[in-house]
């Protein structure tokens, strides 16, 4: 940061690189849901203790192509049946969309931060 900003040439910032294979695992997505608002709230607290101004970055988490079986938030949008599979990636991207609109509820977190709004 130069003078609270950012360097207007830094526009993303990679929170985690394939959560979904990490943290802890893609059959645990409560939890690598979890882990990624975590420090996306971590990361929004940060900026307002730095005072950072101007144009913000954005952060991105980045998944794998792999197919979260017990995704549950893509199965009720697309209907699946008991046994059916998302299609590779996408029912990531989905829970982690109705983990950051409903974090209390979707896997029990408190964040400081309103984390629908930045959503």
């Amino acid at each position: 940061l130069v003078d609270g900003r950012y360097n207007p040439a830094l526009a993303e910032v990679i929170v985690i690189n394939e959560p979904d294979l990490k943290l802890p695992g893609i059959d645990k997505p409560k939890g690598w849901t979890k882990g990624i608002i975590s420090a996306i709230d971590g990361m929004l607290d940060a900026e307002k203790e730095m005072g950072v101004t101007g144009p913000l970055v954005n952060f991105t988490a980045t998944f794998s192509f792999g197919v979260c079986g017990l995704c549950e938030a893509i199965k009720d949008q697309l209907g699946l049946s008991a046994g059916e599979a998302p299609p590779p990636g996408i029912g990531q991207m989905v829970e982690l969309r109705a983990a950051m609109l409903d974090p209390q509820k979707m896997v029990g977190y408190t964040p400081k931060n309103n984390m629908a709004k930045f959503y």
